[in-house]
């Protein structure tokens, strides 16, 4: 976000107009795009989550990650509902982004998310695990 902001300065005190358009560019993509579909990710996960009784939510933030953590027990199919939440939110949101405003190429941010149902990541590991348990109860850490 810093090395966006100098950029934009640069191009502001250089008056470079088509330095100054590609940071615009850049900041919008960084914000609009990288940022705000990592928000809409967890706040996916969040809504999902909120409906299940004697469940606690946690929001744990490091460095390059930032991640809901469910807190006691749920169902094999609760954990499924919470795994898909998050990254179908941002794919719906990408495809709405698509049909609408095709030319700012912003839909792409959204749409990359549903790579995090691959067991790689956290979401695909859960929707693994939610599967296999279908209606049993699980305690989640």
């Amino acid at each position: 976000m810093v090395l966006f902001g100098l950029i934009l300065v640069l191009s502001l005190v250089t008056s470079d107009p088509v330095l100054t358009l590609w940071s615009i560019l850049l900041l919008a993509h960084a914000i609009l795009g990288v940022w705000l579909s990592f928000i809409v990710h967890e706040c996916g996960h969040i809504m999902s989550l909120a409906g299940i009784r004697n469940l606690r939510v946690s929001v744990e933030v490091t460095l390059l990650r930032v991640s809901v953590v469910p807190h006691g027990e749920m169902t094999g199919w609760e954990i499924v509902r919470g795994a898909l939440a998050g990254p179908l939110s941002c794919m719906s949101i990408g495809v709405l982004l698509l049909l609408i405003v095709p030319d700012l190429q912003l839909h792409w941010w959204y749409l990359l998310h549903g790579a995090f149902l691959l067991p790689l990541f956290g979401d695909g590991r859960s929707l693994i695990k939610g599967v296999l348990l279908r209606r049993e109860r699980a305690t989640v850490p």
